[in-house]
């Protein structure tokens, strides 16, 4: 029989996904126990079967070779009598036949008795095997039965014995503490009188000591301001006159010293400009590193440069060249609002925008909607109100990228997603997200979409004028337009934005456009098998080709795109780094001796620090050890554990 238990069998099991956990734990902790069930019924049947076969076999056995010597000795004597005589075996020839014959019919009644009475013995065996299982069964059964009964007794008895202990030695401690705030308080008290006559009395003295200081000093006061004052009035009108004089000299000299730094400040910008135009490679960009860079979002962008330090150094060396002094003469904010003005002049523009398509309304009510939704974070699905601040608890997550044609690189940051470029150092277009359930691959678009909404100029994701976030497992018409899913899952029922106008700025200025379509293995309404849906052509590099557009999937549903999946550069979600896993703890507690004693834990217990590594598992296990500072040692008994305690 096999020892084979439902433990065995858990460990070796796929855990089914968060959002199933508990029904998924359930159907399949019953139907194990069934199976087990099942199992030891057919090898009980089994057994007792095969024990009915073999006892059939001897008695066939037995009663075949009394036949054998019975037909044996009635052919020699047969024998016999046939070589005695001829006519003799003739004439008996009929009557050794009968008697034969009745021989036979006697010798298989005989046969036939001894069948049915072995029958019979091997039927009385079977049953009573039978019954002697069943009884060892239920005596097995009420043993199981009465141990369980007799353990849980004693666990019950150990737990109130716990209790009251507990309880006595709580009543205990408040008695004391409850004595030792009396006895605190009334020093406490006592100290206090103490204290405020002493106070009092110091209060008193100081008062009357004070009172008479002030007398003195506000006669001294007095006279000394009288002085002061007629002193002030004969030196303010001699500076009155001396600044007036200074005034003019300096207006004089201001006036030509600006008409020469505005010429100096004209020849810098045009230096700069002709400079940038003429050098468009990489150099520039790692000379202005730690400066502000103006972006615009064309193929023959122009990115000039405006760091303070660059420009105040080109104007100091022309400066210089004349025998200028241009220090403080014009603020360093003045300084880049010039070059900006002229770099706006001198570069080229964006598409224009539809006159019924307000590009900065739709900005901010994106940048509101981001902000709002995906500002906080659902720790887990199924319990919507344990959410915390996105900016508290995400940490970058381990990113793969394999390119067939290249070797894999890691990715520091989520916002690389964006940056990609082939090996030809062409800007990739179509990126593919790969990643387990509860791997992170909503909460890092998600993640995007917030970055985007700060409208930080320093992130990559600040090159996009519009970025849209389309679930698509919240997709119920298959032929739902592109502009139909922004209007359904972003934009208000009665946002001002023109839907024509939209759908006009995201054709004209593709490139500017990023869509992070989530979640390809939850589309349930079949938009991306529907070849004439706009999502179906995007997914297929049919529309928007311009765009960069980031799909999230699990890596066994990616079949769907078949050949298309060529145009995808494909991307591994690996969870987190080791030291990215200890950066979420970190902002998971606030306090540091739960820090201390989970970190120790992990490294104690090898196969859970590889368990922390997924998201899910990780939040999973910070959630136990918040609440009792302990740890199960299977996924399975880590689920189980979450959703008892939640």
């Amino acid at each position: 029989m096999s020892t084979k238990t439902i433990d065995d069998d858990i460990k070796t099991v796929k855990c089914p996904p968060p959002y199933d956990a508990l029904l998924a734990l359930q159907e399949w902790t019953a139907k194990e126990n069934r199976n087990l069930l099942q199992d030891e019924a057919a090898e009980l049947r089994h057994a007792i079967e095969k024990s009915r076969e073999e006892m059939v076999a001897r008695i066939n056995k037995v009663v075949h070779s009394e036949a054998e010597l019975t037909r044996q000795k009635t052919h020699d004597e047969a024998e016999a009598t046939r070589e005695k005589t001829h006519e003799e075996a003739e004439a008996t020839r009929e009557k050794t036949h009968e008697e034969a014959e009745a021989t036979r019919e006697k010798t298989h009644e005989e046969a036939e008795a001894t069948r049915e009475k072995t029958h019979e013995e091997a039927e009385a065996t079977r049953e009573k095997t039978h019954e002697e299982a069943e009884a060892t069964r239920e005596k097995t059964h009420e043993e199981a039965e009465a141990t369980r009964e007799k353990t849980h007794e004693e666990a019950e008895a150990t737990r109130e014995k716990t209790h009251e202990e507990a309880e006595a030695t709580r009543e205990k401690t408040h008695e004391e503490a409850e004595a030792t705030r009396e006895k605190t308080h009334e020093e406490a008290e006592a100290t206090r009188e103490k204290t405020h006559e002493e106070a009092e009395a110091t209060r008193e003295k100081t008062h009357e000591e004070a009172e008479a200081t002030r007398e003195k000093t506000h006669e001294e006061a007095e006279a000394t301001r009288e002085k002061t004052h007629e002193e002030a009035e004969a030196t303010r009108e001699k500076t009155h006159e001396e600044a007036e004089a200074t005034r003019e000299k300096t207006h004089e000299e201001a006036e030509i010293t600006r008409e020469t730094i505005q010429g100096a400040l004209n020849q810098a910008v045009e230096k700069l400009i002709a400079e940038r135009k003429t050098d468009r490679g990489s150099a520039m960009n790692e000379e202005a590193t730690g400066g502000a860079a103006v972006q615009h979002h064309s193929s023959t962008d122009i990115t000039i440069p405006i760091t303070d330090k660059m420009f105040v150094k080109e104007l100091k060396s022309l400066a210089s060249k004349r025998q200028v002094d241009i220090t403080g003469c014009l603020e360093k904010s003045e300084l880049v609002a010039t070059l900006r003005n002229a770099q706006q002049k001198s570069l080229p523009q964006q598409a224009p925008v539809s006159d019924n398509f307000d590009l900065a309304a739709c900005q901010k009510e994106l940048r509101e909607f981001y902000l709002d939704t995906m500002g906080k974070v659902q720790l887990l699905p199924w319990v919507p109100e344990e959410v915390k601040e996105m900016e508290s608890i995400f940490v970058d997550l381990e990113l793969v990228r394999k390119d067939p044609s290249t070797e894999s690189d890691n990715l520091k940051r989520n916002e690389d997603l964006v940056t990609f470029t082939s090996i030809k150092g062409q800007r990739v277009n179509r990126v593919l997200l790969l990643g387990d359930a509860g791997s992170g691959k909503s909460t890092t678009a998600a993640n995007l979409a917030y970055k985007w909404a700060l409208n930080d100029n320093r992130s990559p994701l600040y090159k996009f004028t519009l970025v849209f976030v389309i679930y698509m497992h919240k997709i119920e018409d298959s032929n739902a337009s592109l502009v139909d899913l922004i209007f359904d899952q972003i934009l208000a029922e009665d946002s001002q934005i023109s839907r024509e106008g939209l759908k006009s700025y995201i054709t004209s200025n593709a490139k500017n456009v990023l869509l992070l379509l989530d979640g390809l293995d939850e589309c349930h309404s079949g938009s991306h098998k529907n070849r004439s849906s706009e999502i179906s052509k995007v997914l297929q590099n049919n529309l928007l080709r311009d765009s960069c557009v980031i799909l999230t999937s699990r890596p066994h549903e990616i079949s769907d795109l078949g050949e298309h999946l060529s145009h995808y550069t494909q991307v591994k979600l690996k969870g987190f780094s080791l030291e990215n896993m200890l950066k979420y703890i970190m902002k998971f507690f606030r306090e540091k001796n739960k820090i201390a004693t989970l970190i120790q834990k992990l490294e104690q217990e090898p196969h859970i620090l590889a368990l922390a590594a997924i998201p899910v598992l990780l939040l999973m296990i910070c959630i136990l050890w918040d609440d009792n500072s302990s740890l199960p040692n299977t996924m399975t008994q880590l689920y189980q554990e979450t959703i008892k305690h939640l």
